[in-house]
């Protein structure tokens, strides 16, 4: 037979392969009498320059090229099996070279096993793994079987042996099996250090694990959790630990032996995010530590994400009880809102973010009429319909659709479109995988790329194969607009031209604004205007027009989004009507939609901020210089910028320049707060340390005026939530303030100092003050002198001091002035707060004064709800974390100073606290500031009440993440009371110990 040489896209390479295959004497007869053969296999392949390239490296590879060519020789339908796999897949070729034995091994014994075995895995990996000692030997042997499993399943499915839903399968099963080999290896381990815990553990799998329908180059999603809380001793150390200790180092263990690269190559990548509170959460948590989180906490995202949970490691009756306790969470019989309203919301932002990645590449995962589409849809049905139909809450997409179809939910041609449609996009995206191992979901732009994964799918040409995926797109997204079409809320695209175009509000346009959202339509229609021409005194150029024609549609996409579409509107339209060039702003997000989405974010949901733009245009500068938003404020950087700033300004303009500095880092951090950047409690430490960075040097400045000779021998110390780094965006700074001495200089000299302090801090201009500073806190109150010496203070406190007064150091630091003070202080504070033991009629006059403030709170206003004061509110849990640190602090040094997120887990180490009611706690404080927080920048609130106005409290419960405000108080008041339960359940837990 005569090479047919035109199937090559490289002839004169691929008879170099031939001249090579044959240079061996001995095997060239043999490789004579294949060359026909594999010239009629070539021909057929999808890749034949690919597969020949490959066939000459194995031929390379193998001990013996004589005896690997008589084999291929004997048994021709074995040489069919390599050059169809060199033909559509680098990777299984790479393994196959990587391990010629593999081959022998696949096609005696590998290819007749259609069905993974987990049993035949793990008795095949514990006889092997016999020989090594060290885990990482080990893993390294199970890095080899799945790459042997890899290669049998891929073979199987290539060489068409093995249908979608047996690779699909095999693949997870084969995922389950190494991650509970992992887990065994750990446990034995653990083990050996901590002993044997009887608390079950189970891996729960989520995503397309989950379903039992992975992909070859998936990551695992994957979440832990244990049965309850408990206790130990540790075998090596003989130290305590708690089971959520245990749990979580053996989650990071078992995360790190499957995600870490080493010889090229890890065993997954592994996803732990979609846990409760993402990353910044614990890795694994309890039994009812979930049930808590999602009973109060869980959004619509958490619902679809545990449809298709399932439990793969561990224990899994226990993961199957787990699961079955969410049920009611997952399928309720209402909602507050319609899933399918939100669902369409997701995958909008997700079509909104591929159309700004401006590739020429379809995303069949991605795209309309995708996989995501027929996902979504199956999700949606059965959010809306499990409540109802236990037989439809399955995690299998394709098991999905066939009892959705049972229950009439599909009919007949959308259930098999759905199927087909399913079944061909995650062919392809197989194809994709298998050819380089990466995750990817794109189509080849590339004519010659995209031949070859056409003839993989079985196609003749490119145009056929194109149209095919078009019908499959246009069928799935008609199915997916029929389930979504009647609750998905109109475009901004359906109406913005003639909102634009219209210079008066008319009946039709005020009718748009209101089906997009708007609640002030005459507001929004003028700041519209605006935007588009200007203000009398300052009108557009119809450039500047032009370049906002061409923003609007993405703009009001944007506002749309947010807690309050007028507000965002309204801002977005003063900060743009200051700028110097609002064209040059118009074109600046028109080429960056990241700074729009941002600024409409900022605009709409924390108008604290958007002010700031209107006053100090420039501040916009925060917002285009994304790139360094990552880096976080430093003090030191804050004040040796200012220094530079005063060397060429005037210094009759010093207090403007600080106040502009000091704005510009105050907004800079809610920007990268708004951003997502940061938690609120490093928010809260940053802002921290901007007060402390703007009180040092307002006090040099202060003391530079009065050309104070040697050091300053007062000393600022603040209390309260600058005390404890938690200072929030509308925070007073709680100060005292001591002296190392009272005689030289007088303390009426030293005095006048500190109200000039006071003064220049609290200073009222149109860009607004400093800071708001208070200190009543010193001793005899706001009556009593400002400024007392250390040892006077040390005497009030050892003869006249409260009870409060100590609750109130516990948060006591030094911030400017002489250090000396400070070395006086701190030791004797430590001794004065923790020396004694405290008693029963000490700890009951903590919550006594925790009583009253719950008194004044219930005589508040009637049309707000105090959740600082009342009972279960944040101060309830304050006095709590402090009442435990006066009581053991005398014991255990490392809970004596800090925030309660940061004292909490350290009670619940020691025992003094159930881990369940310290992560209970922990999880109130944080979303009680963050509350706080939105009552601060969204709602410009000083106070922590909540309005109950419905207009107010939608704007904040949507800015929380909440559908309504209704939703957002039932899970407040749940919070509430659950704190009360744990204060309540503690004291009694306090009483009985004998305090």
């Amino acid at each position: 037979m005569i090479m047919n040489w035109t199937i090559f896209k490289n002839p004169r390479s691929a008879k170099s392969n031939f001249d090579r295959l044959q240079t061996n004497p001995f095997g060239k007869p043999l490789f004579q009498k294949l060359r026909p053969e594999i010239g009629r296999i070539l021909a057929a392949v999808p890749d034949p320059d690919q597969a020949l390239n490959h066939f000459e490296r194995m031929a390379q590879a193998v001990i013996n090229q004589t005896s690997f060519y008589h084999f291929l020789s004997a048994y021709p339908h074995f040489l069919e099996i390599l050059l169809t796999l060199f033909g559509h897949s680098n990777y299984l070729a790479d393994i196959m070279i990587r391990h010629p034995e593999y081959f022998y091994w696949l096609v005696t014994s590998g290819i007749n096993q259609i069905e993974f075995d987990p049993d035949s895995f793990y008795r095949e990996f514990n006889t092997m793994s016999g020989q090594y000692t060290s885990t990482e030997k080990k893993v390294e042997l199970l890095k080899r079987l799945k790459r042997r499993e890899i290669l049998r399943i891929g073979t199987l499915d290539i060489m068409g042996w093995s249908n979608f839903q047996t690779t699909v399968r095999n693949l997870s099963d084969l995922a389950d099996a190494i991650v509970e080999t992992v887990l065994t290896l750990h446990s034995a381990e653990f083990n050996k250090k901590f002993g044997t815990v009887t608390e079950d553990f189970s891996i729960i799998g989520l995503g397309k694990l989950g379903g039992r329908e992975l992909n070859y180059s998936s990551d695992i999603d994957i979440i832990f959790v244990y049965s309850e809380e408990g206790v130990g001793t540790r075998l090596d150390t003989k130290k305590a630990f708690t089971t959520h200790e245990y749990f979580n180092q053996l989650a990071e263990k078992i995360v790190h032996t499957l995600s870490t690269f080493s010889n090229g190559e890890a065993l997954y990548r592994v996803d732990t995010r979609l846990r409760p509170d993402g990353a910044s959460g614990p890795l694994a948590r309890s039994f009812a530590s979930y049930l808590h989180y999602y009973e109060l906490r869980g959004q619509l995202w958490e619902r679809q994400m545990l449809i298709k949970a399932r439990p793969v490691a561990g224990n899994l009756p226990f993961g199957h009880a787990y699961l079955n306790a969410l049920q009611a969470f997952v399928y309720p019989k209402t909602f507050f809102k319609s899933p399918l309203e939100e669902i369409g919301e997701i995958k909008r932002t997700i079509e909104e973010k591929l159309a700004g990645q401006q590739t020429d590449q379809v995303n069949i995962k991605l795209r309309h009429g995708g996989i995501r589409d027929i996902e979504f849809s199956i999700q949606a049905l059965q959010l809306m319909n499990g409540g109802i139909f236990s037989d439809i809450r399955e995690s299998n997409s394709l098991k999905a659709i066939e009892n959705l179809h049972y229950r009439k939910l599909l009919t007949d041609s959308e259930a098999v479109d759905l199927k087909e449609a399913y079944i061909f996009f995650r062919k392809i995206e197989h194809h994709l995988q298998l050819e380089n191992w990466r995750q990817t979901h794109l189509l080849p732009t590339d004519s010659k790329k995209l031949i070859i994964l056409t003839r993989k799918m079985g196609f003749q040409n490119r145009r056929d194969f194109r149209k095919a995926v078009h019908l499959h797109t246009k069928k799935v997204g008609k199915i997916y607009n029929s389930i979504m079409g009647e609750t998905v809320p109109p475009q901004a695209d359906d109406f913005s031209e003639e909102i634009l175009l219209s210079e008066k509000l008319t009946p039709a346009v005020k009718s748009h604004f209101i089906e997009l959202g708007f609640k002030k339509a005459e507001q929004s229609h003028q700041a519209i205007q605006k935007l588009l021409k200007g203000s009398r005194q300052k009108p557009l150029t119809p450039a500047a027009g032009h370049s906002f024609q061409s923003l609007f549609p993405k703009l009001l996409k944007e506002v749309q989004r947010q807690p309050s579409a007028d507000q965002a509107l309204l801002q977005f339209s003063n900060a743009a009507g200051a700028y110097g060039s609002p064209q040059n702003l118009y074109n600046l997000m028109n080429e960056n939609p990241k700074f729009l989405s941002l600024l409409a974010q900022i605009c709409g949901r924390a108008p604290l901020f958007a002010r700031s733009f209107g006053l100090f245009p420039e501040f916009l500068s925060i917002l285009t210089n994304v790139e360094n938003l990552h880096l976080p404020f430093a003090k030191t950087s804050f004040k040796t910028d200012f220094s530079q700033r005063m060397e060429s300004t005037n210094a009759k303009d010093w207090f403007n320049q600080l106040l502009r500095l000091k704005n510009f880092h105050f907004v800079r951090i809610g920007v990268r707060f708004e951003a997502g950047l940061v938690s609120p409690e490093q928010a809260f430490r940053e802002l921290s340390a901007l007060a402390d960075g703007t009180l040092e040097l307002t006090l040099s400045h202060v003391l530079t005026g009065h050309a104070w000779r040697g050091a300053f021998p007062a000393a600022v110390l603040a209390l309260g939530k600058l005390g404890s780094q938690e200072l929030n965006f509308g925070s007073d700074l709680d100060v005292i303030f001591l002296t190392a001495e009272e005689k030289d200089p007088p303390l009426q000299t030293q005095e006048i100092v500190l109200q000039e302090l006071i003064s220049g801090l609290n200073r009222i201009t149109p860009w607004g003050q400093l800071y708001k500073i208070d200190a009543r806190l010193r001793p005899e109150g706001a009556q009593s002198p400002l400024l007392i010496s250390v040892d006077s203070y040390k005497k009030y406190l050892l003869n006249r001091s409260q009870l409060w007064e100590r609750q109130a150091l516990l948060r006591v630091r030094l911030i400017a002035g002489n250090p000396a003070v400070w070395d006086k202080l701190s030791l004797f504070l430590q001794d004065f707060i923790f020396h004694s033991a405290y008693e029963r009629k000490q700890i009951e006059e903590i919550f006594s004064m925790l009583e009253n403030i719950h008194r004044k709170a219930r005589r508040g206003f009637s049309k707000e709800l105090d959740f600082k004061n009342s009972p279960g509110g944040i101060v309830d849990i304050e006095f709590l974390t402090q009442a435990l640190q006066l009581k053991y602090g005398r014991k255990f040094e490392e809970i004596r100073r800090g925030t309660p997120i940061d004292i909490l887990p350290k009670l619940a180490d020691r025992g003094i606290l159930s881990a369940d009611d310290a992560g209970r706690l922990r999880e109130s404080y944080h979303f009680y500031r963050l509350i706080e927080t939105y009552l601060h920048i969204g709602l410009e609130r000083p106070k922590a009440r909540i309005p109950l106005q419905p207009e107010k409290l939608d704007f904040l419960a949507k800015a929380l993440g909440f559908e309504t405000g209704e939703a957002f108080l039932k899970t407040l008041r749940s919070q509430m009371e659950t704190v009360r339960e744990i204060l309540r359940k503690t004291k009694n837990q306090l009483s009985r110990r004998g305090l």
